[in-house]
C-alpha cells in the first residue's frame, strides 16, 4: 500500500496512471478514503524500498510541480524553462531505465492514436495495426531491456 499525500482526484488519476505506465506496476485500486492506493509490483524483493522510490520519483514530484492543483484541462503551452527545471529536480540527465520508459509510453500513446483513428474511420484495419504496433513495441522493450542487462539480446 501506498500512502497518499496528494488529496484532489485529478492528482491521484495522474499518479496511478504514471505508475501502471511503469513496467511491472499496476495501480489496483485506491481506498474508500483516497489516502492509500494498493500497487502490485512484479519485481520488488524489498517493499518498503519499492514504496519510497514510488513516492520519491513520482508523487513527490507531482506534488512540487502541482502543488496538488491539477486541473482535468488540457494545456496547450509549453511551461516556462525554470518551471520545467524545478519539475525534474534540474537540468540532469534521465537514467536510461527512464529512456526506456519514456519510449514504452510513446508507443503506448500511439497505439492509442491509432485505436482513435480505428474509431473515427469506422474501419477495423486500424485495431489490426494498433495490435501489430503493440506487439513490434512489447518485443522492442523487452530486446532492449535483456540488452541493457546482460549485454546481449539472444543467449
Amino acid at each position: 500500500m501506498l500512502s497518499l499525500e496528494l488529496r484532489s482526484p485529478e492528482a491521484i488519476t495522474v499518479l496511478a496512471g504514471t505508475i501502471t505506465m511503469t513496467p511491472g506496476t499496476v495501480s489496483c485500486d485506491l481506498s474508500a478514503d483516497g489516502r492509500s492506493l494498493l500497487v502490485h509490483c512484479l519485481d520488488a524483493p524489498d517493499a518498503e524500498e519499492a514504496v519510497r522510490q514510488m513516492k520519491e520519483r513520482y508523487e513527490d514530484r507531482l506534488r512540487r510541480s502541482s502543488r496538488d492543483r491539477i486541473r482535468p484541462a488540457v494545456r496547450l503551452r509549453l511551461p516556462p524553462r525554470s518551471r520545467c527545471c524545478s519539475t525534474c529536480g534540474g537540468c540532469a540527465r534521465p537514467a536510461l531505465m527512464d529512456r526506456v520508459l519514456a519510449v514504452d509510453t510513446m508507443v503506448i500513446n500511439i497505439i492509442a492514436l491509432i485505436v482513435l483513428a480505428g474509431i473515427h474511420e469506422r474501419s477495423t484495419i486500424f485495431f489490426e495495426a494498433a495490435l501489430l504496433f503493440a506487439m513490434f513495441g512489447f518485443i522492442s522493450t523487452v530486446a532492449y531491456c535483456r540488452f541493457i542487462l546482460r549485454g546481449d539480446v539472444i543467449e
